[in-house]
């Protein structure tokens, strides 16, 4: 049998170690390949997500736009109320138009607005759950709940009002 040259032996070896670095550089070249594959589907991923983002954002400017176009802007006296049957009723949680009791978006308006409209009173949103005594017909009477305090507090104002279509 033949003995192997050292030479040959360095050769053999010499040839396994550029094939293992080949090997290597390619499984690096992968790796980056796969990585740049998935930054740029994460760059797309959040360009779509923006446009996204964008389109909804100018649909409800939009809708607030055309809210706009269609409400009627004038000044009231603005007061408070509670829901306590000494400013109301023996039913002081059932307004008009439903039921009133623990929420803080609730007004009684003039008697010419229709039910559950939506007024803005200082850049606050309410709805139109019940209407104002006749004798005080043209307030906006914000609802305070059970807190008579802040109802106190808050007094009698006289502001500009929104009032959105229906």
């Amino acid at each position: 049998m033949l003995k192997p040259s050292k030479e040959s032996i360095f050769f053999v070896l010499l040839i396994l170690l550029l094939v293992g670095n080949y090997y290597l550089i390619g499984k690096q070249i992968k790796q980056k390949k796969v990585l740049k594959d998935l930054y740029e589907l994460k760059v797309e991923l959040l360009r779509e997500q923006n446009v996204m983002l964008r389109e909804y954002f100018l649909k409800t400017i939009n809708k607030e736009r055309e809210k706009e176009k269609t409400a009627i802007k004038i000044n009231a006296t603005v007061t408070a109320f509670n829901t306590v049957e000494a400013q109301t009723d023996n039913t002081p949680c059932i307004a008009k138009f439903g039921y009133i009791c623990g929420r803080d978006d609730v007004v009684a308006c003039p008697r010419n607005i229709p039910a559950h409209t939506k007024v803005k009173i200082f850049d606050r949103e309410y709805e139109c759950m019940d209407w104002t005594h006749i004798k005080y017909n043209g307030r906006f009477d914000i609802s305070f709940d059970k807190d008579i305090y802040q109802a106190k507090q808050f007094g009698s104002k006289y502001t500009k009002i929104t009032i959105y279509a229906k």
